[in-house]
């Protein structure tokens, strides 16, 4: 889609332009016609082409019997943001303000391919089911469990029969079909699948005030904190 916006910038009758000098001062003037959207639509092309290189480390993990992965340690809170940088300008088009507390960030000792091959998947959930003009919150603690990574928001409810199939290959919730906002059930399962390979695990506390936080477009909201561990 967001290819497609970028071809509707360049003039249909661009081949008849007989140098490409002229070609280039054309498509110029077309862009600065055009500033707004073809931002937009370079932001957009940026997630689809990290959409696009994620999906092929899912895929080489899905046919692979056994994968051989590279580690390196990495502050974790670095690793976050190529992903996360992608994701800011669409999540602040809804609104939401990006907080992350850099504070107890840990040197891992982990592949990054696959570490940014669960993010993605992450990062494009929380864009679909946050609420407008709230908070992601992501922040790093040590605990029992060892070192966790939070991603703490006002996002779409989770009812209780659903929260043993979260986690499952092709399930979608209520609120999401809903409001259209259903995909194919997969997310979840690639971000456990990649993690996997860096020995980690996704989790996820629900309702955590115990209250529904917040109604919007006849839609339930409240506090959810997905944890990487």
């Amino acid at each position: 889609h967001c290819l497609l916006e970028l071809f509707d910038i360049i003039p249909n009758d661009i081949s008849k332009t007989k140098t490409y000098k002229k070609q280039i001062l054309k498509v110029e003037k077309q862009i600065i016609a055009k500033t707004k959207d073809t931002a937009k639509s370079l932001f957009s092309l940026h997630r689809k082409i990290l959409h696009i290189k994620t999906t092929c480390s899912n895929l080489k993990l899905l046919f692979s019997k056994k994968i051989t992965v590279d580690k390196e340690r990495h502050d974790i809170a670095n690793a976050i943001k190529p992903s996360l940088h992608v994701y800011i300008p669409h999540l602040q088009e809804k609104g939401v303000h990006i907080n992350v507390k850099e504070k107890n960030t840990k040197n891992i000792n982990m592949n990054f391919e696959y570490f940014e091959a669960a993010m993605v998947p992450l990062l494009d959930n929380t864009l679909k089911y946050i609420l407008h003009d709230s908070t992601l919150h992501i922040y790093f603690k040590n605990s029992e469990e060892g070192f966790i990574i939070n991603f703490d928001m006002i996002s779409m409810a989770i009812t209780k029969e659903e929260e043993e199939d979260i986690m499952k290959y092709g399930f979608s919730g209520i609120n999401a079909k809903k409001n259209q906002k259903n995909g194919k059930g997969i997310g979840m399962t690639t971000i456990k699948d990649s993690l996997k390979v860096n020995n980690a695990k996704i989790k996820f506390e629900n309702n955590v005030n115990g209250r529904r936080e917040k109604r919007y477009k006849n839609t339930t909201y409240e506090r959810n904190i997905f944890k990487i561990i």
